[in-house]
């Protein structure tokens, strides 16, 4: 359906962590999330854009910003609203 797009790293065709019978636990999103960080990280890319639900952003969010004020951090990990655009930038500080 969308032929200039690249879907080779993209396992499933439908959602395997969300059915009618189970969902997802927080612990294996969570663990999702920074093994997406961890490949984000080590796209040669400067400026990447990410679509995907709030639920998978607030899982990634809620394991950092613990050393931040407060208001930064309700801000960092809220959940996003529908249709949100939201720009982050994140730093590895080196490690790839």
């Amino acid at each position: 359906e969308f032929p200039s797009f690249d879907w080779s790293e993209v396992p499933y065709d439908d959602d395997h962590f969300y059915t009618e019978d189970a969902r997802e636990s927080d612990e294996h999103c969570c663990e999702r999330g920074i093994a997406f960080l961890q490949w984000l990280n080590k796209r040669p890319e400067k400026c990447i854009a990410v679509v995907t639900h709030s639920s998978f952003l607030r899982h990634i969010f809620t394991q950092f910003g613990g050393n931040l004020h407060k208001d930064d951090q309700d801000s960092l990990q809220r959940l996003a609203g529908n249709c949100e655009l939201r720009s982050i930038v994140m730093c590895s500080h080196g490690n790839k």
